[in-house]
């Protein structure tokens, strides 16, 4: 086929395929770099808010737990807790009087009692023995996770949950309180009031339309943007995130790419040790890959007209060059 071609045809093809070849071979690369470059970008940013995020809760949690052993080993709380053990009478015992009057004042505080839904004390049967509240006195708190966790000698943090009463989220945090002979005669306990984590992950953006959710440990997600979900919503039953929330629930870290509503997205995620928590903040493939996009419209629409007139140049330099020839061997015939 090519042997029956004009000159002018082959000047015009060699032509063409001199110039395509290298500028579909520069495109490609450079729409290789950009993606690659801005998938990396993306992806280290996702990770590094994502551990940004979750280190701050970490810390706030873990401030938390050293102010309940604080609180717990306070003269006032063992020596209430070790007079209620030897089985005092609790309207005499002056220090369980000073005690609760420490935890109304701090319930009282302006800036920091706005902080917890109540703090209380409960002694080795779990009842609560003096509080915040008022209204949480002689309550049971005995099969509380939380609390058989301080009675059995460790300080935690419990579940997420909302209270029943006012519907705010809340975690608890509680702590063993020790007597001076070592034995723990009571659980101290604070409600730590958590709206401060749902606004956190509100404000937690990336790009236009990214955003970040906190699991907890059972993946119930605990904060989320969309209020709607908060409790309602469980990682691992969103379709596609199953990896994800498999590796969140394990208390990994990492950035993992995933087919959610119809669309690629990358999340980065990153545990909250002390709570058992895990922070996600996520974004739509698309939009951190819209430059590369730019980018391969960009090489096309110059890759087309370079090809055009690069053409139109090679016909007009054909014709000048096979017009001539094909003259002289009709002359030479």
């Amino acid at each position: 086929m090519i042997r029956n071609m004009s000159i002018g045809m082959k000047l015009i093809l060699v032509g063409a395929l001199i110039l395509v070849i290298p500028l579909a071979m520069v495109g490609v690369f450079s729409v290789v770099r950009a993606t690659g470059g801005l998938t990396d970008l993306a992806e280290e940013q996702l990770h590094s808010r994502a551990f940004e995020i979750a280190s701050g809760l970490d810390n706030v949690f873990e401030a938390e737990v050293k102010t309940a052993r604080s609180m717990a080993l306070s003269s006032a709380a063992v020596r209430a807790a070790e007079a209620i053990a030897r089985g005092e009478d609790r309207d005499e015992i002056s220090e369980l009087e000073e005690f609760e009057r420490q935890l109304v004042g701090i319930g009282q505080a302006r800036g920091l009692g706005e902080d917890y839904h109540v703090l209380f004390l409960a002694d080795t049967e779990g009842e609560v023995v003096a509080a915040s509240d008022a209204s949480y006195l002689g309550q049971d708190v005995a099969h509380r996770p939380y609390i058989e966790q301080a009675l059995a000698g460790n300080a935690n943090t419990g579940a997420a949950a909302l209270n029943q009463v006012t519907g705010e989220p809340f975690v608890p945090v509680a702590a063993p309180v020790v007597s001076e002979k070592g034995s723990v005669v009571g659980a101290f306990a604070m409600i730590v009031d958590t709206q401060f984590v749902v606004g956190l992950t509100a404000n937690s953006t990336v790009g236009e339309t990214g955003y970040a959710f906190v699991a907890g440990a059972d993946g119930t997600v605990i904060a989320h943007p969309d209020t709607d979900n908060i409790f309602e919503l469980n990682a691992t039953e969103i379709p596609g995130m199953e990896r994800i929330s498999e590796a969140m629930l394990a208390g990994e870290r990492g950035v993992e790419g995933y087919h959610f509503d119809g669309s690629d997205r990358t999340a980065g995620f990153a545990p909250v040790p002390v709570t058992g928590w895990s922070v996600a903040l996520m974004m739509p493939d698309d939009e951190f890959l819209a430059p590369a996009v730019a980018v391969r419209n960009a090489v096309l629409v110059i890759a087309l007209v370079a090809a055009v007139i690069g053409i139109v140049i090679f016909v007009l330099f054909s014709r000048s060059i096979a017009n001539p020839v094909a003259e002289a061997v009709a002359f030479t015939r």
